[in-house]
This record gives structure tokens, C-alpha cells and sequence, in this order.
């Protein structure tokens, strides 16, 4: 006799298949970089390249096809409260969400006929700590 009770969870799990046409969800990711520490008291975002910033700042960009339908943005650094993780050991934060004097900016996606483009900004502002920083996309074909 067939167990009947795994036969909605077999539905739902197609009715998702349909749903999403079978696809599979594609990763990118940029290379890993290191923000420098500023070596004195930093408290503000604004980029040392401004006027008035004192914050080591790194663009992330991660390229994307046209069709790529985004389902989430993943912000990693080896920043942490009180003590950061060691050196290339990266763990996943919130993108947007100040961590041990560093905070990525809100990713910005922009699409165009030819790609679409995820960016963002990280701010180190650590007197005595650089940080390793790298972006990760989920993504699926859009059709």
C-alpha cells in the first residue's frame, strides 16, 4: 500500500518545479578583496577618496546575463564583535547592517538590455583591522 502522506509533499515539490519552470539556481561571486585598516579613529562611512572621509572603501561589483532574475545577495567579511575571525575566513552579515566598525552598503541592481549588475560599497572604518570582503549572487534565468 502506498503511504499517502508523503504524496502532498511529492505535489507541492512538483507544484514548485512548475512554479519556477525547473530551473536551477545559478551563484556568482566577485573575487575576494581586503579593505585596509585607517590606522587612526574613524567614525563616519564617507570614503577617505572624499573630502572629510577617513573610511577605507572597496566597490564590489558582480556581473550578471541579462535574463538573471536575482533571489538573494550575500555580503561576506572575517569582521566580528568583539574579536574578527582570522584573515580569509569569511562569514556571511548582513548586507546594510554595521558589524565591528564596518558596514557594506545596501546592494544597488541595476539591468540593462545587455546585463544586469550588482554593486556595493564596503566601509572600513577600524582603526587596527583590514578586512577580507566578498559578494555573492543567487540568481535564476528570467524568460
Amino acid at each position: 500500500m502506498k503511504n499517502r502522506a508523503s504524496l502532498p509533499i511529492v505535489s507541492l515539490l512538483a507544484s514548485a518545479l512548475v512554479l519556477w519552470g525547473g530551473q536551477a539556481t545559478h551563484t556568482a561571486e566577485s573575487d575576494e578583496f581586503t579593505a585596509d585598516s585607517v590606522g587612526h579613529d574613524c567614525v563616519t562611512n564617507k570614503c577617505s577618496s572624499d573630502a572629510g572621509g577617513c573610511a577605507s572603501c572597496i566597490q564590489i561589483t558582480v556581473t550578471l546575463p541579462p535574463n538573471a532574475w536575482i533571489t538573494k545577495v550575500h555580503c561576506f567579511t572575517n569582521a566580528n564583535y568583539p574579536d574578527d575571525f582570522p584573515r580569509h575566513d569569511l562569514h556571511e552579515v548582513n548586507c546594510g547592517t554595521d558589524v565591528s566598525f564596518s558596514i557594506f552598503d545596501t546592494p544597488d541592481i541595476t539591468a540593462t538590455p545587455a546585463k544586469v549588475v550588482v554593486r556595493t560599497t564596503y566601509h572600513n572604518r577600524s582603526s587596527n583591522q583590514s578586512r577580507d570582503i566578498k559578494l555573492k549572487v543567487d540568481w535564476r534565468d528570467h524568460r
